[in-house]
C-alpha cells in the first residue's frame, strides 16, 4: 500500500547533488532517494547541478569570459613572477580552445575510446585549465577538485566559501541558481554529499541559499557527511548554514524530518553535542527501496 502524507501537494523537497564529482551520468544517491520519497507520496524534485556546472563551464563564452579574467585580473596580481599554468592559459593561443570546445565534447560523445575521442579529452582538459585558472590556484579536472583550503578544517571551508577569488562556485550560483530552479515552489533544500571534492561547493550553496532564500529549510546527508561527523556535530562557522544534517542513511530520517517541518515542529535531534545532527544508526531495509527516478536530470 502507498503511504501518502498529507503535505504532498503544500510542500515540495529539492534534491541537490552539488559539484564537484564526476559529470559522466548523474549519481544514483538522489535518483534512489527521490523515488523513495515519491513511493512514500512526499512531493520532490531533483536537479544534478554537478553535471549543470560542467555544462556550464564548458562553453566557447564561459570561456572567453574566463580568458579575459585570467588576462585582466588574475595575471596582474603575480606581475612579474608569473606561474607556469598562467603562462600557458595566459597564450593567447589558448581562444582556439575555447572557440571549439563544443565540437571536441561532441567528439568525445561520439567517439570516447578511440584516437579521435582520446584527443578530444585532452582538449577538453584544456577547456578545464582555462576555467581552473580563472580562479587560480583553483584545479579542476573531470574528476577532482583543489583549493588552497583544508576541507577536513571547517575553519578553511568557511573561509573558502566566502573566497570569491578561488571560489568558483560563489559565481556559478550567483549565475545559474536561479534559472535553475525559478518554478519551484521551493520549502526544503536537501544536499547530498557523497565525496570530499564536494565539501566547499556543497557549504557554498548552503550560504547562497541563506542569503537568497532564507525561509527554506537546509538538509545535508550523505557519504561525506557521515564520515565526517564529527565536524558536524561541532558548533562552529558551518553549523548556521544548515537546518539538519543527517548522519548515516537518510531514506526515513528525511521523511521524518520532512513530517516535522509540514507540522511547524524541529526534528529532535539524537546527537547530545548539537540540536541540528539526527543520526540514523540502523541499517536500510532494501525491501523498502523504490525504483531509481531519473526523471528531471540530464542523461544526454
Amino acid at each position: 500500500m502507498r503511504l501518502r502524507y498529507a503535505f504532498e501537494v503544500e510542500m515540495s523537497t529539492l534534491l541537490i547533488f552539488p559539484p564537484a564529482f564526476y559529470p559522466h551520468m548523474p549519481y544514483l544517491s538522489n535518483p534512489a532517494l527521490c523515488g523513495y520519497l515519491k513511493q512514500k507520496g512526499i512531493a520532490c524534485t531533483q536537479r544534478d547541478l554537478n553535471i549543470l556546472f560542467y555544462r556550464h563551464v564548458l562553453t566557447t563564452d564561459y570561456l572567453t569570459r574566463s580568458l579575459d579574467r585570467i588576462k585582466n585580473k588574475v595575471i596582474p596580481k603575480y606581475q612579474h613572477n608569473i606561474p607556469e599554468e598562467l603562462v600557458l592559459t595566459g597564450h593567447p593561443g589558448m581562444t582556439y580552445v575555447a572557440n571549439n570546445i563544443c565540437h571536441a565534447i561532441m567528439s568525445y560523445k561520439n567517439n570516447p575510446n578511440d584516437k579521435v575521442g582520446t584527443e578530444a579529452a585532452r582538449f577538453i582538459m584544456l577547456g578545464l585549465d582555462i576555467v581552473s585558472d580563472a580562479y587560480y590556484p583553483l584545479k579542476l579536472s573531470l574528476s577532482d577538485l583543489s583549493m588552497s583550503y583544508n576541507t577536513n578544517s571547517s575553519t578553511d571551508v568557511s573561509n573558502a566559501i566566502s573566497d570569491v577569488d578561488q571560489n568558483i562556485f560563489i559565481d556559478y550560483y550567483n549565475e545559474t541558481f536561479e534559472g535553475i530552479t525559478h518554478d519551484l515552489p521551493l520549502n526544503v533544500i536537501a544536499i547530498s554529499v557523497v565525496a570530499s571534492t564536494q565539501i566547499i561547493p556543497a557549504f557554498t550553496l548552503c550560504r547562497y541559499i541563506r542569503q537568497k532564500l532564507p525561509n527554506v529549510k537546509v538538509i545535508l546527508g550523505g557519504n561525506i557527511i557521515t564520515r565526517n561527523k564529527e565536524i558536524w556535530s561541532k558548533t562552529n562557522g558551518l553549523s548556521g548554514l544548515y537546518d539538519y544534517c543527517v548522519i548515516g542513511e537518510g531514506e526515513s530520517k528525511l521523511a521524518s524530518i520532512l513530517t516535522a517541518i509540514l507540522h511547524g515542529q524541529h526534528a529532535s535531534s539524537n546527537e547530545p553535542r548539537s540540536k541540528n545532527v539526527i543520526m540514523d544508526k540502523s541499517s536500510f531495509n532494501l525491501d523498502d527501496a523504490a525504483t531509481p527516478f531519473f526523471d528531471e536530470l540530464p542523461l544526454d
